[in-house]
């Protein structure tokens, strides 16, 4: 199966030198969560809504006017592109090996086409698989916690250390949400934004997990049909849904599962 068979060829850009104000506003006009950059015609870089936030709370509080710099200024350049005739089996182990969660699709001269997801690729699942599967046949048992009490910079050194940019909540064992590093990112700019320079390391300091938890989160149960968690990743913004019993944790079904499952069944 080629690239071009599962591109999104109207997914929104913006030039480089538009402000991160466009860029946010264009995010939300359009429900996503990140933008293909480009330099008149070529592709010059993709920009989240994360990298916005993020770079935005490091600028010097001084400084801070950070709805007008330009969105050069927080993309990420020199990403790795996909051509239409590229196998998707290719790009598939690349978002696993590099941890991508999207690639441009690009021509000979650079020219940005359209964009391929992991969920693009996640869709495909209910086309191709057949089998009921459950969703303990493909949970990893391996499972990244915070407690609700804990301070918010053991959350981002746990990020940092693992790789993953979301964690599950708990606190005496039971299941309490979610706390994702686009949250944590859009707090801390927040936190620059409203606070006086010598306040922002103190206030940093006393944010607690419980502040940023989303208890709004779907979560399934280890004999639930795979297609439901499938669904749940594909219709909402979650990139990993857990997996309760009893309301404890018992692990999770991630956008990397499935893809791991699609490549070895043969899909891609």
């Amino acid at each position: 199966m080629k690239a071009k068979e599962i591109a999104d060829y109207n997914y929104p850009r913006i030039l480089k030198d538009r402000t991160v104000r466009e860029a946010l506003k264009l995010m939300s006009r359009e429900k996503t969560s990140k933008l293909v950059v480009l330099k008149e015609e070529e592709l010059y870089g993709i920009v989240t809504e994360y990298d916005i936030f993020y770079k935005l709370s490091l600028r010097p509080t001084k400084k801070f006017t950070p709805y007008n710099i330009r969105v050069s200024s927080c993309a990420t350049l020199n990403v790795d592109v996909a051509y239409e005739n590229t196998h998707l089996r290719t790009i598939a182990n690349n978002f696993l090996i590099k941890g991508y969660s999207s690639m441009p699709i690009v021509d000979s001269e650079n020219r940005p086409l359209a964009l391929i997801t992991k969920r693009g690729i996640i869709s495909l699942y209910n086309r191709y698989i057949k089998e009921n599967l459950a969703v303990s046949d493909i949970m990893t048992s391996r499972i990244v916690k915070v407690d609700l009490f804990d301070k918010i910079a053991l959350a981002e050194s746990k990020m940092k250390g693992t790789g993953y940019n979301t964690l599950i909540v708990t606190h005496s064992d039971r299941f309490i949400g979610l706390i994702t590093a686009k949250e944590m990112a859009r707090a801390f700019f927040m936190l620059r934004k409203t606070s006086l320079a010598s306040h922002f390391d103190y206030k940093m300091k006393n944010i607690l997990v419980a502040d940023l938890v989303n208890r709004n989160v779907f979560t399934v149960k280890p004999n639930d049909n795979l297609r439901e968690t499938v669904e749940i990743i594909i219709r909402s913004t979650q990139n990993l849904v857990p997996v309760l019993e009893n309301d404890e944790v018992v692990g999770v079904v991630s956008r990397r599962d499935i893809i791991g499952l699609l490549l070895e069944k043969k899909v891609l």
